[in-house]
């Protein structure tokens, strides 16, 4: 009886001493050792900072001025590796952002001949024909009056702005999954907007 009360102490002195060792902290990592184990997990060196830019840039067009997002990714259009000049657009700007996840084409085209106001322009008429897919409504933008036109499917969402002035026509298109944070993205710039003589 004797040597199994022993046994049974021995064995549970063990089990004691195996989850102190269990549970006991290991030694933490230097900053520069956490580095290296992340740049051997990833293939590559990890990148630690968030160096997005914050605030706001001004767009100063010839014919349109306004504030975008700083983290924006301006696209440049390029053939072959050089940058191919625009000769339909005055005026034109393409950036994503990641936050919200977002692409904005903004342009400013000499009006096709024939067209006089917004409701003969192609891309409206297409929209108001199908009223199921885009939902259109009066805006005012800069004492500027406007249509804007709203999709939301499978496919993303969709929120876009025409204007007639002068002979030119002025396009806020934004599109992405977040239809939250395409609203707002597009109601800050939009608040921004100045129209240029």
């Amino acid at each position: 009886m004797k040597k199994i009360v022993f046994l049974a102490l021995f064995i549970g002195i063990l089990l004691i001493l195996f989850f102190v060792f269990i549970n006991t902290p290991s030694k933490s990592l230097t900053k520069q050792q956490q580095e290296q184990a992340l740049t051997n997990i990833l293939g590559r060196k990890p990148v630690l900072t968030d160096n997005t830019p914050t605030g706001n840039v001004t767009f100063k067009g010839k014919y349109v001025t306004f504030l975008y997002p700083a983290a924006a990714r301006i696209y440049v259009l390029k053939i072959n590796g050089q940058v191919k000049k625009d000769n339909w657009n005055l005026d034109s700007l393409n950036f994503d952002l990641d936050n919200p996840r977002a692409t904005v084409l903004v342009t400013v085209s000499q009006a096709p001949s024939g067209v006089t106001s917004l409701n003969d322009y192609p891309s409206i008429r297409l929209r108001q024909i199908q009223p199921g897919l885009y939902q259109g409504k009066n805006i005012t933008v800069a004492n500027q009056s406007g249509l804007d036109f709203e999709k939301s499917d499978t496919s993303g969402f969709e929120e876009t702005a025409f204007f007639y002035i002068s002979g030119r026509i002025y396009v806020f298109s934004f599109q992405g999954s977040d239809k939250e944070g395409i609203e707002k993205l597009f109601n800050q710039i939009i608040a921004s907007v100045k129209f240029l003589p």
